[in-house]
């Protein structure tokens, strides 16, 4: 089975509750990048090792994500 990419819209207290629930399923998503304005979600996604984007529409014409 392949593993879904998964980018997070917003990196507040439902936003990193998503990136929890992510990171208990390895074998079935990866969470790839987050999506979020505030400075604290640079280094959320630096943390993270994951990409970041101030606005969701460059997350998305960026490509490599398979949902958000």
């Amino acid at each position: 089975m392949d593993v879904t990419r998964i980018a997070v819209a917003g990196a507040g207290q439902i936003g990193q509750r998503h990136i929890e629930m992510i990171g208990r399923m390895p074998d079935r998503a990866v969470l790839v990048a987050i999506a979020d304005p505030s400075d604290a979600s640079i280094d959320l996604a630096r943390c993270l090792g994951v990409s970041h984007h101030h606005r969701l529409p460059d997350l998305i014409s960026g490509g490599g994500v398979d949902g958000v």
